[in-house]
């Protein structure tokens, strides 16, 4: 066998470990972009299976957990932590956020009303699941970023 030969197949036996490695290494990118983007998206998640596991057998416990997932979610997403929500609604009101101006607004009628209305409490479960299936919680590293942007 000549020398051109040999340097014919090492060239070959090179082309072929390349090419392997890139699949392998393009492999792995893929499955981290999509850790990433998962980890991103896990308290907007965290969120909606909580809302989702609202039990509505009974009305106080529904209407408990319904203002607990609420106020958490309202804290976290908006950097919030208001007391009553007279003071969300004036809140969502500035910030001319409907949905959840009209949620508060349903909220203060729902805590302080001596008998408790079914349709309210439906009424604030629609627009709870809106509020948290549209609104996108930032992370810590998102939330530095705007910060740092000059407005």
């Amino acid at each position: 066998m000549s020398v051109i030969e040999n340097l014919g197949y090492t060239f070959l036996a090179l082309v072929i470990i390349v090419a392997i490695s890139v699949i392998i290494v393009t492999l792995i990118e893929k499955k981290l972009i999509k850790k990433i983007i998962k980890g991103k998206n896990k308290r907007d998640i965290f969120y909606q299976e909580q809302f989702k596991a609202i039990d509505k057998t009974d009305i106080e416990k529904e209407i408990k957990e319904i203002n607990s997932i609420a106020r958490n979610f309202f804290a976290e997403a908006f950097q919030i932590n208001k007391k009553d929500y007279t003071d969300l609604k004036d809140f969502f009101k500035k910030t001319k956020n409907k949905k959840a101006e009209d949620f508060s607004e349903i909220m203060i009628k729902i805590l302080y009303a001596p008998e408790k209305n079914k349709k309210d409490i439906e009424k604030a479960l629609i627009l709870l699941n809106e509020i948290i299936s549209s609104t996108h919680i930032l992370s810590k590293s998102e939330q530095e970023e705007l910060k740092k942007k000059p407005e």
